[in-house]
């Protein structure tokens, strides 16, 4: 049996990013841990900790005319060239999710989050013009596109990140705007009481680790993590 090729008839696309333009801005990555157990064990579950995520976030960036917002799924990308307007949306932000974590009294039905931020160079889909890609100029598919370095090293830095807090890569450590490893979100009150909850919550975990396909020691690095970032270091 003979073998024919099939004519390509669709118009190549044609990509040119030459003119695409970039500018510096901060990048923070905001991730939901666990969302791959929580969907393989409940979709009500996993749904209804995805949609109080989003729903905390949305109601802080829609206010802000300098945000711009990526939701993927169980996390978000958070855009903005202002160091000030950054740091004050991602702790309003955490701040509203860290009252829900605090708030719900079942361990079962408390979700954890962290991120991470870096800085550089990027550009928006929106920016994406006829002479850039002219299949998707003028396509609302845009909208949801971000290119940049940043958005890689915000992703990869979350790992260092404890829970409910944020990881400042190197990138993004500036004077007189991000300074040190990890984000100040939580005033002295706040801090004792999300230690407690956060090392309770995490005692739970180990004690049912099987069920929740959780490694012993994966939940002790995250105590151990939040034990130093919910403790003053420099007494």
């Amino acid at each position: 049996m003979s073998l024919t090729k099939t004519p390509i008839t669709e118009k190549s696309i044609i990509v040119n990013t030459s003119t695409l333009k970039t500018r510096e801005e901060y990048v923070c990555w905001l991730d939901m841990m666990g969302t791959k157990s929580n969907m393989s064990d409940s979709f009500e579950k996993s749904t209804n900790f995805m949609l109080r995520f989003h729903s905390a976030v949305f109601s802080v960036v829609k206010k802000r005319d300098n945000v711009r917002f990526y939701p993927v799924m169980d996390g978000v990308y958070i855009t903005c060239p202002n160091a000030q307007s950054m740091k004050t949306t991602i702790k309003e932000i955490m701040t509203k999710l860290s009252i829900i974590f605090v708030e719900e009294s079942s361990c079962f039905h408390k979700f954890i989050i962290r991120g991470a931020l870096a800085y550089g160079a990027i550009a928006h889909g929106i920016s994406v013009d006829d002479d850039i890609c002219d299949s998707l100029a003028g396509q609302d598919y845009l909208n949801y596109l971000l290119f940049g370095m940043p958005i890689i090293l915000a992703h990869m830095s979350e790992r260092y990140a404890a829970p409910y807090g944020v990881y400042i890569h190197e990138s993004a450590r500036k004077v007189k705007e991000f300074q040190g490893r990890h984000l100040l979100i939580y005033d002295k009150t706040t801090k004792t009481e999300m230690l407690q909850k956060l090392i309770t919550y995490f005692e739970w975990c180990k004690k049912y680790n099987n069920y929740l396909e959780l490694e012993p020691i994966k939940i002790d690095q995250y105590k151990q993590l939040v034990t130093e970032y919910y403790t003053d270091i420099r007494k």
